[in-house]
């Protein structure tokens, strides 16, 4: 799924654990209670996606574009976000 065109889909709950979703484009998607541990987002477009609940343990998102996303009880490689909350 490297690459992938995923604008504005709803993903509410899918399991992406481990997907190659580098250079993916999911400009704002509905992230709600998805699951990316483990994921590589490493350049991926995330602008103004909607993540709430959302698991990225470990994810790789180098130079990941998270601008204007809603992060609400999301576990991020850095620890939970909870700013959009």
């Amino acid at each position: 799924m490297s690459g992938a065109n995923l604008k504005r889909l709803d993903l509410w709950g899918a399991n992406m654990k481990g997907a190659n979703l580098s250079g993916a484009d999911l400009t704002d998607a509905i992230l709600r209670a998805t699951i990316f541990i483990g994921a590589n987002l490493s350049g991926a477009n995330l602008t103004g996606v909607k993540l709430m609940v959302a698991d990225l343990t470990d994810a790789i998102m180098p130079n990941a574009n998270l601008q204007g996303a809603i992060l609400c009880k999301t576990k991020l490689p850095s620890g939970e976000d909870n700013s959009g909350c």
